[in-house]
């Protein structure tokens, strides 16, 4: 049997102790034997699958044979018997369960089979006597863990069907039995809940949560349910995949490890999750032990199938796993079977996207695979093959940003971080491949903007720079284009402003050098010369970019010179043109500009809510507000913070919509990454009534809070009280930095 507990169980598990209190010990519900029944006891209740017994007894009135179909630990044995006891329960008869697990191999499935159900021991087998033991009641037969011997189990199930008009049958397997009538039901893992979950309450609502709080709850007597736990039982069911077997090995390990530990240690989880119950059969008793038993069932060529596409993070395609795991004598019709042969047997799960069908492998199956590749001796053929694939599929992802909905785009390359970032990883160690690592960095440049990537990605873009810097002239263009990623890298999402002008600095003295022009360059000074109060010194570059759109026949650069202008405008305090430009911004046809890492139209937005503001044309300022924090709600983290940063919180403050403004206007909202804004400098929005700057000596200024006439209109150059409209201030004036 596998783990999953006893079978009488609701949609929902009932809900363990509430936060603060001590768990209850876990249930036993256990079920009374009957006459002419063979269903083993069980002493846990079933949790999280009455929604799927359900489903598989409707099945069970159409077809006489359904086949539970799952990877190891699933719970496949669980469901089969729950679902043996509702049928017989509902509608009485005989019920035999066969557990095929006790065969070593098809040659003594015979013997086992007529010795278990009472039939003649003889050739051909005669079933004639399975409806003289039932007589008239219907009967139903479990045939459990088929997968070690498919071939002689099909056969066996073939002639109980064709034998016995009266019989029907459960099969459970990693794989079907593909006989004609077989209903095929692929058991899914438990649900898990999301990341942003964060009260026991909620996560309890959960079986994955559930079991494993149940299951720890029996090996610490005293175990209390908190709030602050659920973020690591969270992480513990999500790596875990929400296999039974996996939870109950790891709530095991709880009065050893704790919490905490327990969740971080799970990249070693075939040493952690050690010994199980000592009355599991002996696959269950460990996570090992369960891999392996699926291994042995694969081919030579699926094993080395399932030991070379180890090294995909997250979901591949054929033409990607053909790619990766080809070699010499291995054709792309024998690899295509393979993964055809591990989806088969549950060791790949197949994913539809798009039209196109995709595969990944549960996190405890690739991380099997991935201890035999790091032994294996085609190891660095295989990774090399693979940080090829990561910069082959991120070629189009920068041409891509422009025209595809964001939605679109993020799911397209979303899945590929964790892939490319362990692609980097190799490509920067000791046995990598330095001039893939090149390629590769530069490729990745859209999703370090655009997405999150671990911090190494930086270290490893500025050492790129670094290295073609003092490199060859050939290859320096190839630097000035990867400046611009760099420097919002670390403007945006370390906060270092000085780092970063460096890195323009460097990459605008270098392209004076060359005697070139690149717009990324252009883009990197206008940031900083917005940032630092520069507004003539930025329209003048957003002049440039649109030259050069201009010479080379671009329209999005073209348009992303309209936004930076737009921009500069509203600084300078031009409102009449950077409402034009930003209007005209928002209705290009492109999803994203190039060379940007927030959208122009969170950004245009957010300049036609300050001039709508600054001008008192409050219902239209608030209505461009909302309509930027709902754009930056489905874009990234720094679009979300612009339309928040400059944006909402400045333009309430102004309006003086109190309510609105919220504890944001001390300071703005901080990205998961630790940047403070949008801007990439640290922020703090002090209502401009309060501001007056003051000159004290040179080179310094000082901010002093005058609370006078509170409820004034602010000019927006100086932010004292009045009706005169000068140039409102940017992100680097003194009225908005921080002291």
């Amino acid at each position: 049997m596998e783990p999953g507990g006893d079978h009488r169980e609701q949609n929902r598990p009932p809900a363990p102790a509430c936060p603060g209190r001590r768990s209850p010990p876990p249930r036993g519900d256990v079920r009374a034997p009957r006459a002419g029944d063979r269903l083993p006891l069980r002493l846990h209740r079933v949790i999280g699958r009455q929604v799927v017994i359900n489903v598989l007894r409707s099945a069970l009135v159409d077809h006489r044979l359904v086949s539970i179909v799952g990877p190891g630990g699933v719970g496949k044995s669980t469901v089969a018997l729950a679902l043996a006891e509702e049928e017989i329960g509902r509608h009485g008869g005989v019920v035999q369960v066969l557990d095929l697990a006790l065969c070593a191999g098809p040659e003594q499935l015979f013997a086992y089979v007529t010795g278990a159900l009472d039939l003649p021991p003889a050739k051909p087998l005669d079933v004639a006597g399975l409806a003289a033991a039932s007589g008239d009641r219907p009967m139903l037969l479990v045939l459990d863990n088929c997968e070690h011997m498919v071939d002689a189990v099909a056969d066996l199930a073939a002639t109980f069907l064709d034998g016995a008009p009266h019989l029907r049958l459960i099969a459970t397997s990693r794989e079907a039995l593909r006989i004609s009538g077989e209903r095929v039901f692929r058991l899914p893992s438990l649900e898990v809940p999301s990341n942003e979950t964060s009260s026991a309450a909620e996560a309890l609502e959960f079986p994955s949560v559930a079991l494993f709080f149940e299951r720890a709850a029996a090996v610490v007597g005293d175990l209390v349910v908190e709030d602050a736990d659920v973020p690591f039982v969270v992480e513990i069911c999500r790596r875990l995949d929400g296999i039974p077997l996996a939870i109950e090995l790891a709530a095991a390990r709880v009065d050893l490890f704790g919490l905490r530990e327990l969740a971080a240690r799970l990249d070693d989880r075939f040493a952690i999750l050690g010994e199980g119950r000592r009355t599991a059969l002996p696959r269950h008793r460990t996570l090992l032990a369960a891999l392996d038993w699926s291994y042995e069932t694969l081919s030579p060529a699926a094993r080395e199938a399932l030991i070379r596409l180890s090294c995909f993070r997250g979901a591949f395609s054929l033409s990607s796993a053909i790619a990766v795991a080809g070699r010499d004598g291995l054709s792309a019709s024998d690899l295509i079977a393979s993964v055809a042969d591990l989806a088969a047997k549950s060791m790949l799960v197949p994913l539809p996207d798009r039209g196109v069908m995709t595969y990944r492998f549960l996190e405890t199956t690739r991380q099997y695979g991935w201890r035999k590749l790091v032994d294996a001796p085609f190891r660095r053929d295989v990774l090399r093959r693979h940080a090829m694939v990561c910069t082959d599929l991120l070629a189009g992802a920068a041409k891509d940003l422009l025209l595809m909905r964001r939605e679109v785009w993020t799911h397209r390359y979303g899945g590929l971080v964790a892939d490319v970032q362990a692609a980097l990883d190799w490509t920067h160690s000791q046995d990598g491949d330095a001039a893939i690592a090149l390629t590769l960095v530069a490729a990745a440049a859209p999703l370090g903007e655009q997405l999150f990537m671990k911090a190494d990605y930086i270290l490893q873009l500025e050492a790129a720079v670094h290295r073609l810097e003092a490199g060859e002239a050939r290859i320096r263009p190839e630097m000035l284009r990867m400046s611009l990623p760099l420097a919002h890298m670390q403007l945006h999402l370390r906060g270092d402003l000085q780092n970063s002008r460096k890195t323009a600095t460097s990459a605008a003295l270098l392209q004076t050098e060359m005697g070139v022009r690149l717009p990324e360059v252009l883009a990197a000074q206008f940031g900083h010369a917005l940032i630092e109060g520069r507004y003539a010194e930025a329209l003048a570059i957003a002049g440039e970019i649109g030259e050069l759109a201009a010479e080379r026949d671009e329209p999005a650069l073209a348009m992303l010179g309209h936004r930076v202008a737009a921009l500069a405008h509203h600084f300078l305090g031009d409102f009449p043109e950077a409402r034009r430009l930003a209007r005209r911004v928002i209705d290009s046809p492109f999803e994203f500009l190039p060379f940007s890492v927030n959208s122009h139209r969170v950004s245009m937005r957010v300049v036609l809510a300050r001039c709508a503001a600054v001008e008192r044309a409050d219902d239209e300022a608030r209505g461009w507000v909302e309509e930027a924090i709902r754009q930056g709600r489905d874009d990234n983290v720094h679009s979300r913070c612009l339309a928040l940063g400059l944006g909402a919180i400045p333009v309430a403050i102004w309006l003086g919509d109190e309510a609105r403004r919220g504890p944001g206007t001390r300071r703005s909202p901080r990205s998961p990454s630790g940047t403070a804004s949008a801007s990439g400098t640290r922020w703090r929005t002090i209502s401009p009534s309060e501001w007056t700057v003051r000159s004290e000596n040179p080179g310094r200024r000082r901010l002093k809070r005058d609370r006078r006439r509170r409820s004034a209109r602010p000019c927006s150059t100086c932010y004292r009280p009045s009706r005169r409209i000068c140039s409102p201030p940017g992100p680097g004036s003194a009225s908005n930095r921080v002291r």
